[in-house]
């Protein structure tokens, strides 16, 4: 282990048994032989798919973008998901294709969800969101919206579409859902 230091006659302390022995289930050398052996072929395995390239998602998430809609007439986009480290992964990829980009997640204050909700008003073209972006925000300018994976409750997705789609819409919307056919989704 890197940071672990042992005192003066090379033993470890408690709390450094503790953090080693939970670092594995395992309750023999067999079992032990074994994780590490599955481990080695997980890693084997994400490195084969890095080699594959971008992600299926990540391309028909380009696709869209590519539209005429967003790249000509430079359309508002906004992107809902599930989980913060793929915001974060989806605004960082946004990003390196040049774009201006927001995102509004729960980890945010109030006042900074105000703000994001303003740039994207303005001259931000996407804003990437997770649920905390689901209710209380009207974002009926906006005519494009893609959901990156769809919450198992229908009424959250429902709460997403009704940030753009409401009572008095002056257009039509278009919501693009991404699903991988080999999943869950």
């Amino acid at each position: 282990l890197s940071g672990v230091d042992d005192d003066e006659d090379g033993e470890l302390d408690d709390q450094q048994e503790d953090a080693i022995s939970a670092a594995s289930n395992a309750r023999t050398p067999e079992e032990l032989e074994a994780e590490i052996a599955q481990l080695g072929r997980l890693v084997d395995q994400a490195k084969a798919a890095m080699r594959h390239g971008p992600e299926k998602k990540l391309r028909e998430l380009e696709s869209v973008v590519k539209t005429p809609a967003v790249s000509e007439r430079g359309e508002k986009l906004l992107i809902f998901t599930e989980h913060r480290d793929t915001l974060e992964y989806l605004v960082s990829q946004l990003r390196s294709w040049g774009y201006t980009v927001t995102a509004i997640h729960g980890g945010m204050k109030l006042q900074d969800r105000i703000t994001a909700e303003k740039d994207f008003r303005g001259s931000t073209q996407f804003m990437v969101a997770t649920d905390a972006a689901g209710e209380g925000i009207n974002l009926q300018f906006c005519k494009l919206m893609l959901n990156w994976d769809l919450p198992w409750n229908p009424n959250r997705l429902e709460q997403r579409m009704g940030r753009i789609h409401r009572y008095g819409q002056d257009f039509e919307v278009e919501i693009v859902n991404l699903v991988a056919s080999t999943t869950r989704e």
